[in-house]
């Protein structure tokens, strides 16, 4: 094969010749191909089969131009097709030609505008990675502020629902909700709270807690206090599983162990609680001669 016929066919741009007679190297995945004859049909097949996203870079040939000179030639952006009448192409109407040894063969004429590549389809069907984090903690939030159950990236509607809104977005799974982007909220939200309650001078706490026969017993503690603004505030500090048994000692530990990592005890002016008598000594008999705080309670606690 000539040196020249190497300039003709587009192909060539992905492909070198060998020590081996009649045989070529693919330059994207190094494969081993037959060029039997001088045809580069074997070369185009393969790339279009094999590596769909290879870019051809045009040479077209102008008026009057010999085929030889094509290699040399600059590119041009406005040239003359048979299939509009001679009138001239722009950019966005450009007639592409495939050389194949010595003869050009005019395959079409396409729009730039409508004939978009792989590459462009690809983008503009996925979503951001930013976007996507930010569309996540959305989602999370919506489902601690109004109590929505895990299970709710399963249902059918709402995942219609969700790619109506927005088809580039695919909904996170049910494990990953509870395994990853729950627990990253939790984190975010206590680093939070603990930022917020460090500023606080004094704070007053309610407790409360109840057993269920199915779920176990828990303790709920909240937080109220007034902040630099003067505004009135409430926080629910914990509410997590308390299956010791409920005496005034173990009631009054576990208040401390939640009440730590957010701030020490010497700022807590009053606890309201129940008139359960455990309720009542873990703070008037546990807490109050430790940290000297007041005790207040009511005949139900809601």
């Amino acid at each position: 094969m000539s040196s020249k016929k190497r300039k003709f066919s587009l192909v060539w741009q992905h492909f070198s010749y060998t020590n081996e007679d009649e045989k070529v190297m693919c330059d994207i995945c190094k494969d081993l191909l037959s060029i039997k004859g001088g045809s580069t049909g074997n070369l185009k097949k393969h790339l279009q089969r094999k590596h769909p996203c290879a870019n051809l870079h045009e040479k077209r040939a102008l008026p009057n131009q010999d085929v030889d000179d094509i290699d040399a030639a600059p590119a041009c952006s406005v040239i003359t097709s048979p299939a509009d009448g001679g009138q001239p192409c722009t950019s966005q109407q450009t007639t592409q030609l495939m050389v194949d040894n010595s003869a050009c063969d005019i395959v079409g004429v396409f729009s730039q505008k409508s004939q978009s590549s792989i590459m462009q389809f690809v983008q503009r069907n996925t979503m951001h990675v930013h976007k996507k984090k930010v569309i996540d903690r959305a989602l999370i939030k919506m489902v601690y502020k109004d109590l929505q159950p895990i299970s709710i990236v399963e249902n059918e509607g709402f995942r219609e629902y969700s790619k109506d809104l927005n088809p580039t977005y695919s909904l996170p799974s049910r494990k990953t909700v509870s395994k990853s982007l729950l627990p990253a909220a939790y984190e975010e939200k206590k680093n939070s709270l603990k930022n917020v309650l460090s500023a606080v001078q004094n704070i007053c706490l309610s407790v409360d807690c109840w057993s269920n026969q199915k779920a176990g017993s828990y303790m709920a503690v909240t937080g109220h206090f007034i902040d630099e603004h003067m505004h009135r505030k409430m926080v629910l500090i914990d509410c997590s599983i308390f299956d010791e048994r409920h005496s005034a000692k173990n009631i009054a530990e576990n208040i401390i162990h939640i009440c730590q990592p957010y701030f020490p005890m010497e700022k807590v002016s009053l606890i309201v609680t129940d008139n359960a008598k455990n309720m009542i000594n873990a703070v008037d008999s546990e807490l109050k001669t430790v940290f000297s705080i007041g005790l207040s309670y009511a005949n139900e606690l809601c």
